[in-house]
């Protein structure tokens, strides 16, 4: 019976255990509560770390103060040549583009300056210019040619008014017989009025001898030639004072040439004022038609794809102008749901409904202004300022249109993901 213990102690163990307690276990279960615990606490880390932001959703109307000035093409053709690169500050009234015409611009611009600089000196009086800076020969104006040939034609006409031309020339002959006149017209009445002094004393010493002629104490004979000599001298008072209305009609007449001339220079030079005034109201509707031109100072920026000899159409879109004074600004409409938690100074991403977020990305904007009562229907205006304008966060500058509709997320706070955890747990229990 003693031998056999051993055996019987032997068999109490068996095999399957032997095997397992002999066998050393897994690394994985050896440190497996080491690994939860680091796993869970690289959780907790992250769950605290982490911040997911409270947002409020609703939508936004874009606005601008002195918003960009939209160009666009006048007529259909070709681009000519541009002149101003994208992205490139432009001063107003700067050429941006030649548009396709059968005009050369550079004869067009330069009839156009040449006109405004004459248009300056007729202002100012100095219509003598016109010999200073004489009309310029254009021969490739296109269809603005008939109307320079015109203007041209009034143009050499009005020259002949300047002085030393042929109106004033004329003037001057007429005014120096004119002045002739006048000259013999007071040799004349001088004459007469010493011919009228003769006439007198003629008449004194007729009627002297006119009753010694009675008493026959003078012959008949002597007295009729006392008579005749006093004839003569009334005869000659007479022929003096036709001879002066015949130079009165005369010194009228001229009078009325130098007026009718005169008149003739005046209506020429207003005749020459209102062609000149139709040939740049002329100009300018080329202008307006064949270039572009900056309407405000600013920065100028391509919309789309543009390159010389590209095909354009009529009232397409071409540039924009932001000035140094456009300023964009959203206003939201918001609802008073969750309006407690707006404040000024939160974030706000706003995504433009025309231009896909993802693919032009959405704009960063910051509400500056909440006012302190409600609307009657239970809203508020909200405004929300743009600190980068209208580049988006793919570094994109968007197109500004009147009125521009988009989505804005309100950022209200940013609370770590553990305190949401434990937030929304005790929520739980609190409505159980």
């Amino acid at each position: 019976m003693p031998l056999q213990l051993p055996h019987q102690e032997e068999r109490l163990v068996s095999d399957e255990m032997n095997d397992y307690i002999s066998n050393r276990p897994g690394w994985i279960i050896r440190k497996g509560n080491s690994i939860f615990l680091f796993v869970l606490f690289i959780l907790i880390a992250m769950a605290w770390l982490v911040k997911y932001p409270d947002r409020i959703n609703t939508s936004m109307r874009i606005m601008a103060v002195n918003s960009p000035k939209l160009l666009i093409a006048r007529t259909d053709g070709k681009i000519e040549q541009l002149l101003v690169k994208n992205d490139q500050e432009v001063q107003a009234g700067q050429y941006i583009a030649f548009l396709q015409s059968t005009a050369s611009h550079e004869q067009v611009l330069q009839l156009f300056d040449w006109v405004t600089k004459t248009e300056l000196a007729i202002k100012n009086g100095h219509l003598e210019n016109l010999r200073t800076y004489p009309l310029p020969a254009f021969n490739t104006l296109g269809e603005m040619q008939s109307f320079y040939q015109d203007f041209e034609l009034i143009f050499k006409e009005t020259v002949k008014t300047l002085p030393a031309e042929f109106y004033q020339k004329k003037k001057q002959v007429l005014e120096k017989d004119l002045a002739d006149i006048c000259k013999i017209q007071k040799i004349v009445a001088k004459q007469k009025a010493l011919t009228e002094e003769d006439y007198n004393i003629q008449e004194a010493d007729y009627k002297a001898r006119e009753p010694l002629a009675k008493e026959k104490v003078i012959a008949p004979l002597e007295f009729k030639q006392e008579k005749s000599k006093l004839l003569n001298k009334q005869q000659s008072i007479e022929q003096f004072s036709s001879q002066l209305v015949n130079n009165d009609l005369s010194l009228h007449g001229k009078e009325k040439e130098i007026l009718e001339l005169q008149k003739q220079v005046d209506d020429q030079r207003q005749k020459y004022i209102a062609a000149l005034f139709t040939l740049k109201s002329k100009l300018m509707d080329w202008r307006q038609h064949y270039i572009v031109s900056a309407s405000v100072s600013g920065k100028l920026s391509y919309i789309g794809f543009l390159q010389e000899k590209q095909h354009i159409q009529v009232n397409e879109e071409l540039f924009y102008i932001v000035s140094d004074s456009t300023r964009f600004y959203g206003e939201i409409n918001s609802v008073s749901k969750g309006l407690g938690k707006i404040r000024p100074g939160q974030r706000v991403i706003v995504k433009v409904n025309s231009y896909p977020s993802n693919e032009f990305g959405h704009l960063s904007g910051m509400i500056s202004y909440i006012p302190s009562t409600i609307k009657s229907d239970s809203s508020l205006l909200i405004k929300v300022d743009f600190p980068n304008g209208l580049t988006t966060s793919y570094g994109k500058q968007l197109v500004f249109k009147s009125n521009m509709n988009a989505s804005a997320d309100i950022i209200t706070s940013n609370k770590r993901l553990l305190k949401r955890i434990f937030q929304q747990v005790s929520d739980l229990f609190e409505n159980e």
